[in-house]
Order: structure tokens, then sequence, then C-alpha cells
């Protein structure tokens, strides 16, 4: 009986990388993964690639977060006027699924969170930056999206980020 009621009051944060190759981190209390994936999608007609909105709603009503923060959607003049929409998009897509399951958010710039996460780290490019940081602080986990990638998951990385940084804010650090 005490097991379930450690389970229940254990706190969920979450980070949100937004975008279609962007990714969904879960960390405890402890800053332990309790799952890590790149951002649902679908393969919509035409092979364009589009929000599974069903999926994310099924792993955010599975993990349940206590706190939430989803990077700002934010003009990068190289993503282009599609992707800048496609970002802003999903950005209300989590906004609306979070309210309606009456989930606790908050939006974050992605200048704030990489001043927090990457101080004192010397770095020209934030994703390598975001892998640095998460191979110093999960070692063992793999940032692959699959066994078939040689490449890790520049957006599960961003999320995982993200999710410290919801740690650190919501402990005073």
């Amino acid at each position: 009986m005490q097991e379930i009621t450690k389970c229940l009051l254990t706190r969920i944060l979450l980070g949100v990388d937004l975008g279609k190759s962007g990714g969904l981190c879960f960390i405890n209390e402890n800053q332990q993964i309790i799952r890590k994936i790149p951002m649902p999608v679908i393969k919509a007609p035409k092979g364009k690639l589009e929000y599974n909105i069903q999926a994310i709603i099924n792993v955010l009503e599975c993990h349940k977060p206590d706190f939430t923060y989803i990077e700002k959607a934010m003009i990068i003049p190289i993503t282009g006027r599609i992707g800048v929409f496609s970002n802003g998009r999903g950005m209300g897509l989590f906004e609306g699924i979070l309210s309606t399951l009456k989930l606790r958010y908050d939006i974050i710039q992605p200048q704030r969170w990489q001043k927090n996460i990457f101080a004192g780290m010397p770095y020209k490019d934030t994703k390598q930056a975001s892998e640095l940081f998460c191979r110093r602080m999960y070692p063992n986990e793999n940032w692959l999206e699959s066994d078939r990638c040689k490449n890790p998951h520049s957006g599960m990385m961003d999320a995982c980020c993200i999710a410290v940084y919801n740690f650190r804010m919501n402990n005073g650090q």
C-alpha cells in the first residue's frame, strides 16, 4: 500500500521541444528520465508529416505531468514561413491539449532555458550544446530515435534540457 502512495506522490515534469522533429521528455523529482520520445507525427496525404494529436493526448494522459514547459515558437530566418507556421500550430495544439486536460504549463523562450542549462559551457551550436549536456547528465541514455538511426535525436535532447530547466525552476535552482 505504501508503494502505491509513493508512486502517486511522484512529481513529473515535462519538457516539450516543438516542431515535427521535436520531442517530449518526462523526468521525475530526482531528475531521472521517465520517458523521452520524438514528437508524435503521422504521414498525411501527399507524404507530409502532421502532428499526431491523439498520440500526444495519449502520452500526456498516461504520464500526467505536474508542470510542463513548452518551448516558444520563434521566427528563425532560415526556417521559412511554412516552418514558422508549423511550429506556431504545434504550440497552439499543445496549449489547447494541456488546457483541456487541466495540466499546468508555461511557455519558455529558447534563450532563457539555454542560458541556464548551458551556463559555463563553451558552445557555438545549441544542438551540439544540448547533446553535450544530455550525454554528461545522462551518460547511459540512448538518444537514437530507433535502432536504424546513427545520429542522436536533437528534438529529444532539447526536450530533455527543457525538462531539466523545468526541474530547476520548480525547485528554486
